[in-house]
């Protein structure tokens, strides 16, 4: 309708404005009806909160104007007072000296400004004005101290009478209403605690707001709220206020902030679930009283109150406080059950969020704003799907629609990116209120889990491939068991499937030969020591009836008492390399044999540890256990004349250091151990490693000692055949041919002038030149035949 109490009433604007305060219910206001005229009107009026705002509710009776045109000679003195236009009591009725706890004649000189306090004084002396300048009738509650210091709540009336002889006076009427009173300020009291349930967004909020409403009441001066923890190990103090001044402001507080129960007043009405009475120490401080808050049985804490009244005083608090309880126990447990959640809420370092059903976040944590925000602020009306990767758009809709309706609340699988662009996967879960239309959506961050997973599958399928290409199973058995459980390798080695074949004790022993079952036959711990692995090697028979070698390497698992608890181990197939060492040891032995039928003596060098090994030709072959250090002091190369010792470790070293030659070679002489002189040829191979590197020697060292004087005496005896040789050709023939030619002379020509005894005597004289070399060219041909015949024998 759009109208002010200005449109309906005839008073001035700031009369009216004067009512528009805490006393403004019941004062009599003139009113003005649609023709322009007035009639008085007593207003009700009650504060109420409508559509979120607050209002008043005002209700109007009408009133007879003659009933407030008082007169000395009508009133009604034994109900009444009379005020003079100061307050001062004219007069003094007897109901109200009893009311102000005052004889009459103590009263006549006192002021009824003498029994107020504090605000109410200022509106009692603008109600007494007014009274008596409009002479209208005024009412108003007003809290009146008596005597005694006792509070009590009055209905105060005033009105204008005329006294003869003194002019114009007030008649104060009195009506004592504290117990009505109370009872609606303890109303209006519970209204508020509606109203903070209500309006309070958490349950620190709601513990502050009903504390100060508490503090409201005139008995308590200070308030206290302990709550349970989540636990419900130990009450905790949420909240307190208090009215008195800084000096004495802790006095009344509780000492502590935590107890247990049975600890302290707290304590106590915990484990007494009920009301819970204690007197402080200075009596100036009054009492203390608990008033538990429970909720479905459940104890959720409690009110603590101090008061300066008595007990017996303080009935129509606690019932209140009894009520207030009652009613805020329910919003309380709901409000620790949203705090736990929101605490949770908050700090989880998963992503979390509530949306309205059109897909809007109303609420986000910090894990999620981290996520899809770099400031932590998400703006508002934004939808979830703003945030999902577009090849995910279309699945992310659908999955919400079937959240919103129910058919299914997850877990759903999306792609996010975050503030750095990257594409995270979140797996969604959602809790939908029907009540409150929102939707808890909870997601967990799966990107690594995902990462991980792939890789394990790729890890898991790179072990079985390995352990394909390695022949090599894993199994296991409990202690208590007969069936071993086998992975897929161990089938493939016993060439067995899941579906033929059940690996128990029995079938297993079956494909053992029966010169290996007592490995199995016997009980693991006489084979095996706990938690040490040991190798067996032993053979197993296909179904084919193929024999195999397979190496196990087994461990026996026990509890921390040595109690067994499994046996597992792995199973290789070394089929392949038992056929090779075979092989191996059969070209070792022909490889031995070779070297016993050898004179040559075969040495090795191993140069990563340094080592030297020298045979013993077809005495003794290689043996690694007869191994000493490789350097120039060691028991060969000391033995090598020290004319040659440097050269040949020279020249040897030179070929281990040039990456590029393979092979070695060296003629030296040595003294063995009997003090002969040995002449040796030694050569070697060099293996090396990919980067050149030389890493092994294997050479061969053969004495020619023997060979070397069978050549010596050859080239001896050649050059004695020389010697022959050239005697035949040069020597012998020159004798002989002067023989030949006297002869000729002799008998051709008659001496050719020589006498008969001179060509005798130059014939008997080649003659013995001729025996000369005839002898000589004989010793040497001896010499020769007899070195021919020591070379045969030696041999």
């Amino acid at each position: 309708m759009g109208m002010t109490l200005e449109d309906v009433l005839a008073d001035p604007k700031h009369r009216i404005e004067e009512h528009m305060v805490d006393i403004a219910d019941k004062v009599i206001q003139r009113h003005r009806n649609a023709g322009g005229g007035s009639f008085l009107v007593k207003l009700f009026i009650t504060p109420i909160t409508y559509s979120g705002r607050k209002a008043l509710l005002v209700n109007a009776v009408e009133v007879e104007q003659d009933s407030i045109q008082g007169t000395g000679q009508n009133m009604d003195f034994a109900h009444y007072s009379v005020l003079d236009e100061e307050g001062k009591f004219i007069f003094v009725s007897q109901l109200h000296s009893s009311l102000l706890g005052c004889e009459q004649e103590e009263l006549s000189e006192n002021n009824i400004f003498d029994f107020v306090q504090g605000k109410d004084k200022e509106l009692i002396t603008r109600l007494l004005k007014r009274t008596l300048r409009e002479q209208t009738i005024s009412e108003g509650l007003f809290a009146i101290i008596r005597k005694n210091g006792e509070k009590r709540w009055s209905d105060f009336n005033l009105s204008v009478v005329t006294l003869e002889g003194k002019g114009k006076a007030v008649r104060l009427g009195l009506c004592d209403v504290t117990e009505m009173t109370e009872r609606d300020l303890c109303d209006q009291a519970l209204q508020q605690i509606e109203k903070v349930i209500a309006e309070s967004p958490s349950l620190e909020i709601l513990v502050e707001k009903a504390i100060q409403v508490i503090l409201g009441l005139e008995d308590i001066r200070t308030s206290e709220i302990w709550l349970a923890s989540m636990d419900s190990t130990s009450l905790s103090l949420s909240g307190r206020a208090s009215k008195r001044d800084g000096q004495n402001l802790l006095k009344g507080f509780s000492p502590r902030f935590t107890c247990n129960k049975g600890e302290g007043l707290p304590g106590k009405v915990w484990m007494e679930r009920g009301i819970v009475v204690t007197r402080m120490d200075s009596p100036e401080l009054g009492l203390a009283f608990g008033i538990p808050i429970i909720a479905a049985e459940k104890f959720l804490g409690c009110f603590i109150c101090y008061s300066i009244k008595s007990l017996d005083k303080l009935d129509t608090t606690t019932s209140f406080l009894e009520r207030v309880s009652l009613k805020i126990a329910t919003p309380i447990a709901h409000k620790m059950k949203e705090s736990e959640y929101l605490m949770l809420f908050d700090i989880s370092p998963d992503p979390h969020c509530i949306l309205g059903r059109d897909g809007q976040i109303d609420r986000y944590n910090r894990a999620f704003a981290a996520l899809v925000s770099r400031n932590g602020l998400i703006s508002p009306n934004t939808s979830i799907l703003q945030f999902v990767y577009p090849e995910d758009i279309s699945r992310a809709i659908r999955d919400f629609i079937s959240m919103v309706n129910g058919w299914n609340i997850g877990p759903f699988r999306s792609r996010i990116a975050n503030v750095e662009g990257n594409l995270r996967t979140l797996l969604w879960s959602a809790a939908v209120s029907r009540e409150s239309m929102r939707i808890i959506v909870v997601g967990k961050d799966v990107t690594e889990q995902d990462k991980a997973e792939q890789e394990l599958h790729g890890a898991l399928h790179r072990l079985q491939n390995a352990q394909r290409i390695a022949k090599l199973g894993y199994w296991y058995r409990p202690i208590d068991s007969q069936i071993s459980v086998w992975s897929e390798e161990t089938y493939n080695i016993y060439e067995r499937s899941p579906s033929n074949f059940l690996p128990t004790m029995e079938n297993l022993k079956q494909t053992f030969l029966p010169d290996d079952r007592y490995l199995i036959e016997k009980k693991p711990e006489l084979l095996l020591s706990p938690n040490v692995a040991r190798g067996f090697e032993h053979r197993i028979i296909t179904p084919s009836g193929r024999i195999k070698w397979v190496r196990q390497e087994v461990l026996l698992v026990t509890k921390d008492d040595g109690t067994p608890v499994k046996v597992e181990g792995t199973i290789q197939d070394i089929t392949e390399r038992k056929t090779y060492e075979e092989r191996l040891n059969i070209s070792y032995e022909i490889f031995r044999l070779a070297m016993l039928a050898s004179n040559e003596m075969i040495w090795h060098v191993d140069l990563s540890v340094n080592t030297f090994t020298m045979g013993k030709g077809g005495q003794q072959p290689l043996e690694p256990e007869n191994s000493e250090e490789f350097t120039i002091a060691n028991s060969w190369f000391s033995t090598i004349l020290p004319n040659d010792r440097q050269k040949v470790w020279d020249s040897l070293w030179n070929v281990i250091d040039d990456k590029y030659k393979s092979s070695w070679s060296a003629e030296y002489r040595r003294v063995s151990a009997d003090g002969c002189l040995h002449h040796y040829e030694d050569r070697c191979q060099v293996l090396r490693d990919d980067e050149g590197n030389a890493i092994q020697l294997v050479g061969a060292a053969l004495d020619v000692t023997t060979s070397r004087m069978h050549l010596e005496m050859i080239e001896e005896q050649n050059r004695l055949l020389r010697e022959i040789a050239w005697a035949q050709s040069h020597e012998l023939r020159a004798p002989l041919t002067r023989l030949l030619g006297l002869a000729e002379v002799s008998l051709q020509y008659g001496g050719g002038g020589l006498s008969q005894v001179r060509i005798m005597e130059l014939i008997k004289e080649s003659a013995e030149e001729l025996d000369i070399i005839i002898r000589s060219m004989t010793e040497k041909s001896n010499s020769t035949q007899h070195g021919t015949k020591n070379d045969t024998s030696g041999r």
